[in-house]
């Protein structure tokens, strides 16, 4: 058994955010995807563990058969996954942003991390080799911030809302320290400020930045979950929900 794999053997619990940011720092700092053509950093990734039982029930997981298994390529919708689980759980690293190592290019977005790693799949008889995860010669020293995840479906007629919103701001997506501008970091930036409090240096526009705070204060003190589903902009409900969130369940946020 190699580290990565003794590292992946999580002990479920209710929050797995410690237990995630320890895999995350052992896999960005040691490990990369190689192709025949091109090598590649993650740069950002999200992590998602089902348990057959209640004690992790995160509904974000395709929970797929294949999810139990070690060391796999697993292709969701709209992304490209590695596998980490095992017959308790379902659990996988959702790769999110890229960086080609020869060429520099950032490759932001699991549609096109999934696209940029299996585009050239190589010929039909004898295909060049899939991508493969190559453990580097040396650690890299690498830092991580870790943030909720971003495009988690929770609508007002969402099937199992409540388990829904138990997952919905955990901070299981791990982003490289110098990876500066990413998708959502408003709703980062919020989930540091007011759930961390603590502050995160990014660069912010100001007069948009305001417009989460003030969604956020709608929440925190709303009676009812009526009124943050009348706000009509995605991002803002979602600040809207943090807020909610942070005042009726603030376990669930971290």
């Amino acid at each position: 058994m190699n580290e990565f794999e003794r590292l992946s053997q999580i002990k479920p619990k209710p929050s797995l955010t410690n237990d995630f940011r320890i895999l995350a720092e052992y896999v960005f700092r040691n490990w990369s995807i190689e192709k025949v053509d091109s090598s590649f950093e993650i740069y950002e990734a999200e992590f998602l563990l089902q348990t057959q039982s209640d004690i992790h029930k995160d509904p974000n997981i395709d929970n797929s058969f294949l999810q139990k298994k070690f060391g796999n390529w697993y292709i969701p919708d709209g992304g490209i996954d590695i596998t980490f689980g095992c017959d308790d759980y379902a659990a996988s690293i959702f790769i999110r942003s890229l960086k080609d190592r020869k060429t520099g290019e950032m490759i932001i977005g699991p549609q096109r991390c999934f696209t940029t790693l299996f585009r050239n799949a190589g010929n039909i008889i004898t295909p060049n080799p899939q991508p493969k995860f190559i453990k580097k010669d040396q650690p890299e020293d690498i830092e991580l911030r870790n943030v909720p995840r971003v495009q988690i479906p929770a609508e007002e007629r969402s099937s199992n809302l409540e388990n829904r919103l138990k997952y919905l701001f955990r901070p299981y997506r791990f982003i490289r320290m110098d990876m500066i501008d990413f998708p959502e970091k408003y709703l980062a930036m919020l989930y540091t400020d007011k759930v961390e409090q603590r502050e995160m240096d990014l660069k912010l526009e100001p007069k948009i930045y305001n417009k989460y705070l003030d969604a956020y204060d709608i929440g925190h003190y709303a009676n009812t979950l009526d009124t943050v589903w009348e706000i009509t902009s995605r991002n803002h409900r979602m600040a809207a929900l943090m807020g909610y969130m942070n005042r009726t369940q603030p376990a669930d946020l971290r």
